[in-house]
C-alpha cells in the first residue's frame, strides 16, 4: 500500500466520521463499561475532534517508522540478517517492503477505528446508550487476528534468507 492510498483512506475515514457524527446527540455516550453500558459522555464536537485526530494522527504514527527507515543511518536499523537485506542491490526493495507493510498496519488501525465509531453511534441511537459488545468483541478479535498475521508475515520475511 503506497502512502497516498493511505492519505485517500483517511480522507474517506474523516468523511464517515463527519458525517456518521451528524447522527450522535449533543451529549455523546463515550466510554462504556464491560456490560455495555455508558459511563461516561463528551460534547458531540469534541467526541468527533478526539476520533478525527485518533483516525488520521495514529496511522500517520505506525507508518512513520516505514517512511523514516529510508532516512536513518544503517546503524540505527534493526534486522535480522541486516547486512543481507540492507546490501546496496537490496536496500530500496527491502525498504520499500518495509514502507507498505507499514503503511498497511496503518490502513488496519483506520478500518478499525471507523468500525468502533459505527458502534459508538449505534450505541447512541438506545436510550440510554448500550454498546452492543458482541460486535466490539468480534471487532477486537479480528484486528488482533490481522495485527498478528500482519506482524508474522513481516517478521517471518525477515528472518528468511533467500
Amino acid at each position: 500500500m503506497k502512502f497516498s492510498a493511505l492519505l485517500i483512506l483517511e480522507v474517506a475515514a474523516v468523511v464517515f466520521l463527519l458525517l456518521s457524527g451528524t447522527a450522535l446527540p449533543e451529549h455523546v455516550a463515550s466510554h462504556f463499561v464491560a456490560d455495555g453500558s455508558a459511563n461516561s459522555s463528551m460534547p458531540r464536537g469534541a467526541y468527533l475532534g478526539l476520533m478525527v485526530g485518533l483516525t488520521v494522527g495514529l496511522p500517520f504514527l505506525l507508518a512513520l517508522p516505514g517512511w523514516l527507515m529510508q532516512r536513518v543511518p544503517l546503524s540505527l536499523v534493526r534486522l535480522p540478517h541486516k547486512e543481507y537485506w540492507l546490501a546496496p542491490e537490496r536496500r530500496a526493495s527491502t525498504l520499500a517492503f518495509m514502507t507498505r507493510r507499514s503503511t498497511m498496519f496503518g490502513a488496519f488501525v483506520i478500518v478499525f477505528l471507523c468500525y468502533v465509531h459505527w458502534l459508538v453511534v449505534e450505541a447512541n441511537r438506545a436510550a440510554p446508550p448500550y454498546l452492543a459488545t458482541g460486535p466490539l468483541v468480534a471487532g477486537l478479535l479480528a484486528f488482533a487476528i490481522c495485527t498478528m498475521v500482519w506482524a508474522g508475515l513481516f517478521v517471518a520475511h525477515f528472518l528468511r534468507r533467500p
